[in-house]
């Protein structure tokens, strides 16, 4: 039992040891995403064949009401820096074997790398994995015989890191919600806004 003990803290320390240093660059606060546009289409050419087109698309459709002129449709991706900046982060790290290491990545990013222990040879792996996922509501309404259309995006964006070398591992979940033309802001300070990518792709599918 005491070896178990032993092989525990030893594991715990290690981790509580890795060094890094982190330098972080945010993204702009500054939100300016065009997600509105008029349509030079009847109201009814323009909903039956943004609903065609949508149907193409990665998105999936929840609801739909024509005479609400409301659209709700859904996403979901693995690699979240297409829709989202939450910045660029910077850490580095040393080892007396493998040397000095900068790791770059975009916090919105998944990625792995290592951390070196003060003192010593060893090396503790972090694990970061990122997923983003949400819902749009699509607005279309009859403007001066054309059509108006407005997207409006709410963002979920999760982040989890997990530090130490199996068995024992240590793990940590952050998430953070936020719409169209505004931020989300994590636990430990860090923020993501919006691109106004997502926006873009669903405004084009308005021909």
């Amino acid at each position: 039992m005491k070896s178990v003990i032993f092989l525990i803290s030893s594991s715990l320390i290690l981790s509580a040891c890795a060094s890094g240093k982190v330098t972080l660059q945010p993204p702009s606060q500054k939100i300016e995403i065009e997600n509105e546009k008029v349509i030079d289409k009847d109201f009814n050419t323009a909903w039956d064949d943004y609903v065609a087109e949508l149907s193409k698309s990665f998105f999936v459709i929840n609801n739909i009401s024509k005479d609400s002129h409301i659209i709700n449709v859904s996403f979901s991706t693995n690699k979240p820096s297409d829709f989202v900046d939450c910045g660029t982060s910077v850490v580095n790290t040393k080892h007396p074997v493998l040397g000095e290491k900068n790791f770059r990545y975009k916090v919105a990013d998944s990625i792995s790398y290592w951390l070196g222990v003060n003192g010593t040879n060893n090396i503790v792996q972090r694990e970061r994995s990122t997923s983003l996922d949400g819902r749009v509501n699509i607005y279309m309404t009859p403007k001066d015989k054309k059509t108006f259309l407005r997207v409006n995006a709410n963002y979920v964006m999760k982040i989890f890191v997990s530090q130490g070398n199996a068995p024992f591992v240590d793990s940590r979940e952050y998430s953070t919600t936020f719409p169209t033309n505004s931020i989300g802001k994590f636990s430990d300070g860090n923020y993501c806004r919006a691109t106004g990518r997502l926006e873009e792709d669903l405004m084009k599918l308005a021909n």
